[in-house]
């Protein structure tokens, strides 16, 4: 057994509703990441990203400013044509357009900067005894993950962290990567994934767990809130350069 590779945790309460068929006897292992686990996880965090275009897309039509422009071109392909049929293909040209960028950031955000951390889990995540990267497993095939970080000086990692500054006293753990299979969903795997990250934050005496999650993550967010975590600000956050914008929730678990 290989250094990164810290004894399991089971969850025989866990279902194996991942297929359609439930065998109430069947067991979801919580274990920390190994080599070997990157295509399981590349799978989970892919099909993660992917489930959620539909989601954007519909909160993107749900904008003010979508409704605008989608009248807006409308409106004009009209005056221009004379003709309704025109107007309703150049409306329809138009949602086809903003469906067809919701996909391209999702494609962005996987194979960008935002999962940079993912090329090197070994450095990013087990450097560090009070960092870690857990995969949920089922019947040998990796169906969650989450992992935890620790937050110092502002930032953590790649990414930018959720306020400014940080109170020096405190020891604060930022939670991530939070993902399960879309067929395992609703089976209490997200659940068992979340309390192994909050009891490996308590064994290292962190202070207090936080997160940040968006609109789109509407599960989660009940999830987090039935583990006791509490939202604590509700925010914009803009990516490539502001021309994207996304309503961001911050949650934090104080655990001392």
């Amino acid at each position: 057994m290989n250094a990164f590779c810290r004894p399991s945790t089971t969850w025989p309460n866990v279902h194996t509703a991942c297929s359609k068929t439930t065998e109430r006897s069947a067991i979801v292992t919580v274990r920390p990441w190994c080599p070997g686990d990157e295509i399981g996880v590349w799978k989970v965090l892919k099909d993660g990203s992917f489930s959620n275009v539909r989601v954007s897309f519909l909160l993107v039509l749900k904008k003010r400013v979508t409704s605008a422009v989608v009248v807006g071109v409308g409106s004009f392909a009209l005056g221009y044509s004379r003709y309704f049929a025109a107007a309703l293909l150049t409306v329809a040209v138009t949602l086809c357009s903003l469906y067809c960028l919701t996909w391209l950031f999702t494609l962005m955000y996987l194979y960008g900067p935002p999962l940079w951390d993912m090329k090197n889990v070994t450095k990013n995540y087990f450097s560090d005894e009070d960092s870690g990267f857990w995969v949920a497993e089922f019947k040998g095939q990796v169906v969650g993950t989450i992992a935890i970080v620790k937050r110092e000086h502002g930032k953590c990692g790649h990414q930018k962290c959720l306020k400014n500054k940080v109170d020096d006293v405190e020891k604060v753990a930022w939670l991530r990567r939070m993902a399960v299979l879309r067929e395992c969903r609703g089976r209490g795997v997200a659940k068992s994934l979340v309390e192994t990250a909050v009891q490996f934050c308590k064994s290292r005496d962190y202070d207090k767990v936080e997160l940040i999650t968006t609109e789109v993550h509407q599960a989660a967010r009940k999830l987090y809130e039935k583990c006791g975590f509490t939202c604590t600000a509700y925010l914009p956050h803009k990516y490539w350069k502001g021309l994207v914008r996304i309503w961001t929730y911050e949650y934090e678990l104080p655990l001392r």
